[in-house]
């Protein structure tokens, strides 16, 4: 599709069934660089700088990030924990998500804490997200755009959630991050960012792509527990 467009130029990745196809290609890296590096080359080739940082985040979108925080009575200085219990991929694979009671037992113990606590997601997994929050936190799904996520980022002290957007918006941010990642190398997929901290059940999880896990003949990241998490949050948070 790309040659029969018509285009005066097209530039993609330097893959072997692929590179017929670009006018200009940039090497792709996928074994030993994460995808971002990829992108960048990409960029290069056509002239594209890079803006190092994070991402612009509105005074728009902070202001509806502060409404939705005082709608759920969630004060400036309190301490704030954002879960994101989801997370799309190509085959909706639940194998890389952590297990939603997990995420729930994670948000009843913070919240016994007295740490205050908002659940986000798109609005296709607002169900998900009811569960996760289970009367102990906020359900803020399909209620935030990017931007708006980000600003509401901003605002907490934590990020907890699978290997998805939303844990690499906020890596991105700066802001410290809980993550949980099976069935992809993370050479090329992990968040990105000094404060992000990828749970794993064992170091060759880092290095493999299997949906099963060989050892224990479950979904990858079913035996990592709640008391670990849990701990891990704790340390984050003191």
């Amino acid at each position: 599709f790309t040659r029969l467009s018509g285009a005066d130029r097209t530039v993609g990745f330097d893959c072997p069934l692929r590179r017929a196809w670009f006018h200009e290609t940039a090497r792709a890296g996928y074994a030993d660089s994460h995808h971002a590096d990829s992108l960048r080359r990409l960029g290069e080739v056509l002239g594209l700088g890079w803006v190092e940082g994070p991402p612009p985040v509105s005074g728009e979108a902070r202001a509806k990030a502060a409404a939705l925080l005082a709608g759920a009575g969630i004060g400036e200085g309190e301490p704030l924990v954002v879960v994101a219990p989801g997370g799309r991929d190509d085959l909706e694979r639940v194998d890389k998500r952590w297990p939603a009671d997990r995420f729930a037992a994670l948000v009843k113990a913070l919240a016994a804490d007295g740490v205050r606590v908002v659940v986000t997601g798109s609005a296709d997994e607002t169900a998900l997200c009811g569960r996760v929050s289970g009367g102990h936190a906020e359900n803020l799904a399909g209620k935030t755009g990017c931007e708006d996520l980000a600003a509401l980022f901003a605002r907490c002290r934590l990020v907890v959630g699978n290997n998805s957007g939303p844990v690499h918006l906020a890596s991105s941010l700066g802001i410290p991050t809980l993550s949980f990642s099976g069935g992809v190398h993370l050479v090329q997929w992990k968040p990105l960012g000094s404060a992000a901290q990828i749970l794993l059940l064992d170091e060759r999880c880092a290095e493999t792509i299997c949906r099963t896990c060989p050892d224990k003949g479950s979904a990858c990241l079913e035996p990592i527990g709640m008391d670990r998490v849990g701990a891990e949050a704790r340390r984050i948070l003191a």
